[in-house]
């Protein structure tokens, strides 16, 4: 008899609870001969908990069993067992990977309509967000984006295994929860739905890996949700991808350098992403383009057009910050490593509250030179970029729609008079989300010659945001009904449902930050909402608590009554959506 080290429960790939003793157990075997070697000790270690020793059988093949508690954080967690002998040898090891949850049903789950669903269990409350996964960089949840929370109560199947008497099958309760839900789309996607839902979790040793859904109204097209592991999109840091994206004026320009022998700076990126409210201003007193009627609109035509930076295909604009709605920790969080964020301020307060504003055509890596990879996924979006990886304008894809007009004197620049469908004017209130810079190209100041991005310079203005990942048209109007898209004071926005008496929303964080994602369930009566809110697992959070609102009278401002966690936010509609049908 060979040594053997097997593992039977919990499952690879199986469902463990944070912070519930899980049963480890299996078969570890010595070696049987004239002077036998025993397995002396068994240890089980989960994730970066401590090791705990197993209760071992008597005999050569001996059995383990060890309860150990599952530390945190969600996620793969990594399941090691090692048998230890009684001759000295070194020690036998064998590891798997489990889910580790923080209820039995959290986690992420593949719909067979190609949904995926983000479920937090706490308690007896199950909370849900379902995301299309539509593709390019901000694709997710912009055809459908659905909430859900439900009760999970248990259920008594009827199951005769085991029995040997005649007769009708006997319960034995309880087996399976039994989860009955409500659910309501929300204004990510397209779709405004809303109705009930019941599911039924399936499963067995390795804990539930199915919901099947038995009954719904409203339209949800999901029949079945199967249990699947969700990897993050592995995120590139802005530098990099600065370095990568090739713009027009040059050959061997990126948005971080602008090539040839000296090579200068280009772009410094200060803090990614950043998330501002203001109002838009410019000197030419309009917004423009930096390209020409005929001007090409593939890439090919873009990135071939080498004619300066008057043809850069970039939207310029200029913004004043609303500094009542800036983050709190904008000064002092984020920043990129070596830079000051007093020097950046300091440009602001010397232009008094102003910054540049572009967007780009394009965010792709392939240089004119390199045919082969204009088809290449973008890096970054931009404004003639198609769905997901386009610049969003009110949430929705530009995908190129831009209006533009002859600005009264020979092009470049064109002037845009709208944007997506929406007109830009001067004076009009935005919230714009993008990467925070100092633009330390293309000066033909010498004194700037040593010193591209005069960082320390105040009155040096070159303070922008560019690339804009996405601009919000403040045009909310004032409605009894508070379905729409809102922002908060802290660059977040959540995504909101009033169907009859119930408020939904969706909270989630800015393109490139994937720390926040939020479901909450509340009533609302006279001018107040009273309800609960739970993170989910498309990002890390784990938290949940009771939060009632009051309503400003204007019904477009939201402040918190009750809460420990959000005392100082401020919620603001930035614009109207539909609200959701119902069954």
């Amino acid at each position: 008899m060979a040594f053997e080290l097997e593992i039977g429960q919990p499952l690879p790939n199986g469902v463990i609870i944070i912070g519930e003793l899980t049963p480890v157990s299996g078969i570890a075997t010595g070696l049987l001969r004239a002077e036998p070697v025993m397995v002396d000790s068994v240890t089980v270690q989960i994730g970066g908990g401590a090791p705990v020793t197993a209760e071992l059988s008597f005999g050569a093949t001996r059995i383990f069993k060890a309860n150990v508690l599952v530390p945190g954080p969600p996620g793969p967690t990594v399941v090691t067992v090692t048998a230890r002998y009684d001759d000295g040898r070194p020690p036998q090891t064998k590891s798997f990977t489990a889910i580790a949850t923080a209820g039995a049903l959290s986690g992420c789950w593949l719909a067979d309509d190609g949904m995926l669903f983000f479920l937090n269990q706490s308690g007896n409350t199950l909370w849900g967000v379902g995301l299309n996964q539509g593709l390019g960089l901000q694709g997710q949840g912009l055809s459908v984006t659905t909430v859900f929370a439900g009760a999970v109560q248990p259920v008594t199947v009827m199951d005769s295994a085991g029995v040997g008497v005649a007769g009708p099958p006997i319960g034995i309760p309880p087996v399976t929860p039994g989860i009955q839900c409500t659910w309501a789309d929300v204004p990510r996607g397209t779709r405004s739905l809303s109705g009930t839902l019941d599911l039924d979790p399936e499963g067995g040793a390795s804990g539930v890996q199915i919901l099947n859904v038995v009954a719904q109204t409203g339209g949800f097209t999901a029949t079945k949700l199967t249990r699947v592991v969700y990897a993050p999109p592995q995120q590139t840091d802005i530098q990099t991808l600065f370095e990568l994206v090739n713009k027009n004026v040059s050959e061997d320009e990126t948005l971080a350098s602008e090539g040839g022998t000296l090579n200068l700076p280009n772009l410094t990126p200060y803090k990614d992403p950043v998330v501002v409210f203001g109002r838009v201003v410019n000197a030419n007193r309009y917004v423009v383009v930096n390209r020409r009627p005929s001007d090409g609109l593939t890439y090919a035509d873009f990135i071939c057009t080498q004619g300066g930076g008057g043809l850069d295909g970039d939207i310029d604009f200029d913004l004043v910050l609303d500094a009542g709605w800036l983050d709190p920790n904008f000064w002092t969080e984020g920043w990129q490593p070596g830079v000051n964020p007093q020097d950046f301020l300091a440009k602001v307060n010397a232009s008094d509250g102003s910054l540049h504003l572009e967007v780009i055509m394009f965010g792709r890596d392939a240089s004119c030179a390199e045919p082969e990879s204009y088809n290449n996924p973008p890096l970054l979006p931009g404004w003639q970029e198609m769905d997901g990886d386009s610049v969003l304008i009110n949430g929705r894809p530009l995908n190129g729609a831009l209006q533009t007009q002859d600005p009264g004197q020979p092009p470049p620049p064109l002037q845009v008079t709208a944007i997506g469908g929406h007109s830009v004017d001067i004076i009009d209130s935005v919230r714009v989300t993008g990467a925070l810079v100092l633009d330390c190209g293309h000066t033909g100041d010498l004194g700037t010659l040593f010193d591209r991005c005069q960082a320390s310079n105040a009155s040096y203005a070159n303070q922008e945001i560019h690339p804009i990942y996405a601009i919000d048209i403040i045009n909310a109007t004032s409605q009894e009904n508070l379905s729409g898209v809102w922002g908060d004071n802290y660059g977040m926005t959540y995504y909101v449902s009033h169907v009859g008496d119930t408020v939904w929303w969706f909270g989630m964080g800015p393109f490139r930050n994937g720390n926040f994602a939020q479901v909450f369930l509340g009533v609302s009566t006279d001018g107040t909402i009273e309800g609960s809110w739970q993170d989910v697992p498309l990002a890390p959070g784990v938290s949940g608590e009771p939060l009632q609102l009051s309503i400003d009278t204007t019904r477009m401002l939201l402040m918190p009554t009750s809460s420990d966690s959000l005392a100082d936010r401020r919620w603001r509609k930035l614009y109207d959506a539909p609200a959701p049908s119902v069954p």
